[in-house]
């Protein structure tokens, strides 16, 4: 199947962007590996497509010891790469690393991520865990700065308004000494994950989200006291996956464990 005619417009600037999508039912179209298969399946069928591709004003980290800003169109492999990124946001560059082949790495971008919401996908998970904040542009100037917890509303749902695009990723560094886990289950690599995991552990706290199992991922956070108790298999009998239940539910431990006991020992390791 082939997707319905539809209007194109290259983007000039982030403002013609945004005043493109005042102009009927528009699309956003950056790397593509999203929307494309979508509109070839009738599952969406814009009358226009926007394409921002070209705003190289987007393409770009802004890293300071206690935040790092990353630009929309920044691609999944430059979160792998970025010395930036992966110094300060280690997580982040970990579930990069799991996004389908570096053909896919080298056109998907963090802003379409987000913007797609798949309950699969490793960005959102890490963004979540990480506590990161999307900021959203509107024609005339208007900006509103989501935290991803509110912003992620189900499967490939956000608050996101037709009219408004991610520019932004706003994400605070962890603090110094605190160790990181990720973990991700798939029938091979590249495939969508059956559930994955993303941890933080400092000497305080374990924060936990649990990703591929419900509409949308899932944080959990206590103290690292609380944590000797075992509170796992509890938290994971509350999800209500999408489907196979019991298997994903099962996986889903599994990976929380293992993400855990890899943030644990990092923090060991930076003590």
């Amino acid at each position: 199947m082939k997707p319905v005619d539809v209007s194109y417009v290259r983007a000039r600037s982030v403002e013609h962007a945004l005043e493109a999508l005042l102009d009927g039912d528009a699309k956003l179209l950056a790397g593509g590996h999203s929307l494309l298969p979508m509109m070839n399946f009738r599952l969406a069928a814009p009358e226009i497509l926007v394409d921002i591709d070209g705003l190289v004003s987007l393409d770009r980290v802004v890293a300071s010891d206690d935040e790092v800003l990353l630009g929309a169109l920044i691609r999944h492999e430059r979160l792998v790469q970025d010395p930036a990124v992966s110094s300060r946001l280690p997580l982040l560059s970990a579930a990069a690393q799991h996004i389908g082949h570096l053909a896919i790495r080298n056109r998907g971008t963090l802003g379409g991520s987000l913007a797609h919401a798949d309950a699969t996908a490793e960005l959102s998970a890490a963004c979540l865990a990480l506590g990161a904040s999307v900021v959203c542009d509107r024609a005339g100037g208007r900006r509103r700065e989501i935290a991803i917890d509110d912003f992620l509303q189900g499967m490939y749902t956000t608050v996101l308004e037709p009219d408004e695009m991610i520019t932004w990723v706003r994400i605070p560094v962890p603090t110094p000494g605190a160790g990181w886990g990720f973990r991700e289950f798939a029938p091979r690599e590249g495939d969508f994950a059956i559930a994955g995991a993303c941890a933080l552990v400092d000497a305080d706290r374990v924060r936990v989200v649990v990703f591929g199992v419900e509409q949308r991922p899932r944080a959990f956070e206590l103290e690292r006291s609380v944590w000797e108790d075992d509170p796992v298999s509890g938290w994971i009998g509350g999800l209500e996956p999408f489907d196979e239940p019991d298997f994903r539910r099962d996986v889903a431990e599994t990976m929380v464990r293992r993400a855990v006991a890899d943030a644990t020992e990092r923090t060991a390791h930076r003590a």
